[in-house]
């Protein structure tokens, strides 16, 4: 059972570094919204990187959750 407490500690810790990233995410997609709204579509498509960035860096960091626990 001794052995289960690290794996635990690991995985809550990177879930504890994905949450910031996915509520970015979050933020990004207003930020976009709010521009297209507002008649700024090429400025939010120019931004699209932005996005891009976050989704490879959130997917990275699932990916080492799922190989390391």
């Amino acid at each position: 059972m001794a052995f289960i407490l690290p794996i635990l500690a690991s995985s809550n810790n990177r879930f504890n570094r994905i949450e910031p990233l996915h509520q970015q995410v979050h933020e990004l997609a207003i930020e976009f919204c709010d521009l297209k709204e507002s008649g700024q579509v090429e400025l939010a498509m120019s931004r699209m990187h932005e996005l891009f960035s976050l989704r490879d860096e959130l997917l990275e960091h699932l990916k080492r959750l799922l190989t390391y626990g």
